[in-house]
């Protein structure tokens, strides 16, 4: 009889520390549980790895256990929030070198569980490093998880969007998307092409959000060369309809001058390529011009003909209504 008893009093006093626990953890609206015996189970876990040396932090939801359970070990024990659990677990699995900061490794951590909502099984994968926030920030996705490199990864993606024969090799476009993190990393624009937005989205995808595609256009534009009738030279435009050239003054107007886009600091960005030459008229020879692949991004595009003086254009301007411009009388 006296052992029954001493079983029952054991049991509720057991009972009621589940219940304490349990309580405590739906004041905080911590409680995953779905019975109180789970909960003790698990706090009784918990209470034994710390008593083996297997763990020495965790959330608040292991620190109540060991208060209610194994209260002995709880002025040691280094209560974490999540965030700060997952870097020690980095730190633990010598992967932490593999971020740029305790911040960025937080960061893309979170996003790359975001980015696997509602992919199949077979794109349940990514780098080594973030199986660690996979198994601590979206655990669902922990049982197909499958460790594939965040550069095979790139390569593969390039492939998918056509985009792979770009590059002069595979190793170049892993080399230029790792180039574009440093550059936002150290301040400059989120924005680019296609292929360095999926660089962004694997490489450092804290800046995913944030990142714009930049328009790319083939810009197109007539240049009229111009000239009054001189009475001892004629006009200053020679050659034949079809390819018609400046004379005198002019003799730098041809088909092969320089017609550029440049950038505010002077660098030349486009050279176009002179797709007809026609004389409209005795008096007038027009060339048109391609510039091809464009890329939006510069304040200012600055149009300049072989030397002859500089026009500022907008992307937009460019985009929509090309370039017309004229030299001369």
């Amino acid at each position: 009889m006296k052992k029954i008893i001493l079983f029952a009093l054991i049991f509720t006093a057991c009972s009621n520390i589940a219940a304490d626990y349990v309580e405590e953890l739906n004041a905080l609206g911590l409680n995953e549980f779905s019975t109180e015996e789970e909960a003790e189970t698990y706090a009784k876990k918990t209470c034994l790895q710390v008593e083996l040396g297997e763990i020495t932090y965790g959330s608040k939801v292991e620190g109540l256990a060991i208060k209610n359970f194994c209260n002995e070990y709880y002025d040691e024990f280094r209560i974490l929030t999540t965030d700060q659990i997952l870097i020690e677990q980095l730190k633990e699995s010598n992967l932490i070198s593999k971020f740029k900061s305790e911040s960025i490794a937080i960061s893309s951590s979170k996003e790359f569980c975001k980015s696997l909502k509602g992919k199949p099984i077979n794109l349940i994968r990514g780098p080594e490093e973030y199986k660690v926030g996979v198994e601590l920030l979206c655990p669902e996705f922990l049982k197909d998880f499958k460790i594939f490199s965040n550069e095979d990864l790139y390569i593969e993606l390039l492939e998918d969007n056509n985009l792979l024969n770009e590059f002069a090799a595979p190793r170049q476009a892993i080399n230029l998307a790792y180039e574009k993190c440093d550059s936002i990393d150290n301040g400059g624009a989120a924005k680019g092409n296609l292929a360095e937005k999926i660089g962004v989205e694997i490489f450092c995808p804290e800046y995913k959000d944030s990142f714009s595609i930049l328009r790319v256009v083939d810009v197109s534009g007539t240049f009229e060369l111009n000239s009054d009738y001189s009475r001892y030279s004629g006009y200053s435009i020679g050659g034949t309809d079809s390819n018609c050239y400046g004379t005198g003054g002019y003799s730098d107007i041809k088909r092969s001058m320089n017609i550029i886009l440049k950038n505010t600091q002077g660098i030349t960005l486009y050279r176009a390529v002179v797709t007809k030459v026609t004389r409209t008229l005795r008096s007038q020879c027009t060339f048109y011009f391609t510039f091809y692949d464009v890329v939006e991004g510069e304040d200012v595009y600055i149009f300049e003909v072989s030397n002859r003086g500089e026009m500022n254009y907008t992307f937009d301007r460019l985009a929509s209504l090309g370039i017309a411009v004229s030299l001369g009388d």
